[in-house]
């Protein structure tokens, strides 16, 4: 145990390079090339979370800031999801979780039921908390392993069926993301998408940043996008014109410099997903190209995806004081919209609109799963000795991730929720469409041509 802790306690820009190193030299890369490909991947995924971290410096501020113009208190502490995943790793589901999950995966790459290669270990932590959670609820280990695996073989699907998009549409080849924070809310894009499709007007509504450049300009430069997006929450925090600008610049280095370092992510991730291709190729003559797993930190790398979550940020603060039953305001978790809003911009097509207006009913989803939840979530945080906050003795949640609902789902479902059963059909609409907009989407590429919605 006190091993597993040391190897988790590694920063995922170490553990996935080592990984990914290992792995490389398994498939015949060269140790020089595998070494530098490895660093280069880490050096990339390092510079995408210090440029989060600056986001969030700067962000934080603004929107408690803005919080406390409100005058309003509302009892649950958004502590974040960094608790939520402590948790998962301090308990005894996470020791079982590893070898667990990477034997499902091997299992499914050899009978042809994943291309993913789920490497990123680290992330098991969403699949580990699920099972956490409903060891908590019934008392059964063997019932929560179950949970964990459920979860996990779920997420490698979606995985599965994102990549191409992923590949087309962001330009990251050869990668898949599993990770419950980010995949979950594919199929909701991909349904919410069909839907508007169906509205007029706003149907034709369109909003992505060659769009914008072209009818803007300069103006439509992700730089000022991000300088005017910066202004605009500093001028709702209150600020005086110093930290408006200051704001303003902040916001508009995030937009420039987060996709420069997922281009250098992506320069060491290729060229060992080639060496996958051509060791797979040897070995499997005829198999599918396989896709490694990364961090959904590198999706915002794309502009949309940036745009999308700054903006939804303050909108969440207003859902927050209007939405009935809410009991939390988003705060720590907020930044963290950017991965839930990722994948419906992929499929969206990185239309801003159409994601913005998808995003509003997952941000009510977040916020009332996320109330719901947090006395459960404060118990578990206590049980583990997890601290939320210093000096803090209340209620605690996590806004996003404690507001998952495929993983709230399939907790209510292993505790005998009559509604969570009777809701599979909804869930196996979910899957449907995600897997019909994969395959519409593959016989497009297949005939020449990239369809634009899904």
């Amino acid at each position: 145990m006190a091993a597993l802790s040391y190897i988790l306690s590694f920063k995922a820009y170490v553990m996935l390079p080592i990984v990914i190193f290992i792995i490389a030299l398994m498939i015949s890369i060269k140790p020089g090339q595998a070494l530098m490909s490895s660093l280069t991947l880490g050096v990339g995924l390092a510079g995408i979370f210090i440029v989060i971290d600056f986001l969030v410096s700067n962000v934080g501020p603004a929107i408690g800031s803005l919080i406390s113009h409100t005058g309003l208190n509302y009892p649950v502490l958004d502590v974040g999801w960094p608790s939520l995943a402590a948790m998962a790793w301090a308990s005894d589901i996470g020791v079982v979780a590893i070898p667990m999950v990477l034997l499902i995966n091997a299992i499914m790459i050899s009978m042809n039921m994943t291309r993913t290669i789920d490497v990123d270990i680290w992330n098991y932590w969403h699949f580990v908390l699920l099972g956490v959670m409903v060891k908590k609820a019934t008392g059964n280990f063997y019932m929560a392993v179950l949970a964990t695996a459920v979860i996990a073989i779920i997420t490698l699907k979606l995985a599965d069926w994102t990549a191409p998009f992923i590949e087309k549409r962001f330009g990251f080849k050869g990668i898949s993301v599993p990770t419950v924070s980010a995949i979950t809310f594919f199929p909701i894009g991909v349904i919410g998408n069909a839907v508007i499709e169906r509205i007029p007007y706003i149907r034709d509504l369109h909003a992505n940043p060659d769009t914008i450049k072209k009818r803007f300009g300069v103006l439509g430069e992700p730089v000022i996008i991000g300088f005017v997006i910066g202004d605009f929450l500093g001028i709702l925090a209150g600020y005086d014109v110093k930290g408006i600008l200051q704001l303003g610049v902040s916001l508009a280095a995030v937009m420039v410099l987060l996709p420069a370092m997922a281009e250098i992510l992506v320069r060491g991730l290729t060229p060992i997903s080639e060496g996958i291709k051509r060791f797979m190729e040897r070995r499997f003559p005829g198999r599918d190209k396989l896709y490694l797993s990364v961090d959904p930190a590198l999706l915002l790398g794309n502009t949309s995806v940036l745009v999308t979550g700054l903006l939804l940020m303050p909108l969440s603060i207003a859902l927050a004081f209007v939405i009935p039953g809410n009991r939390i305001i988003p705060l720590a978790d907020l930044t963290n919209l950017m991965t839930t809003i990722s994948m419906v911009i992929l499929a969206t097509n990185s239309n801003v609109i159409r994601a913005l207006i998808i995003g509003i009913p997952i941000v009510i989803i977040d916020l009332v799963i996320s109330s719901r939840m947090a006395a459960f979530f404060t118990s578990l945080m206590h049980l583990y000795k997890v601290a939320g906050q210093k000096g803090y003795s209340g209620l605690m949640s996590s806004f996003t991730d404690g507001g998952n609902p495929l993983r709230y789902w399939i907790f209510e479902v292993f505790k005998g929720n009559v509604l969570a059963y009777a809701s599979l059909p909804l869930l196996a609409l979910l899957l449907y469409a995600s897997w019909y907009a994969y395959k519409r989407f593959k016989n497009s590429e297949n005939k020449g041509g990239i369809s634009d919605s899904v």
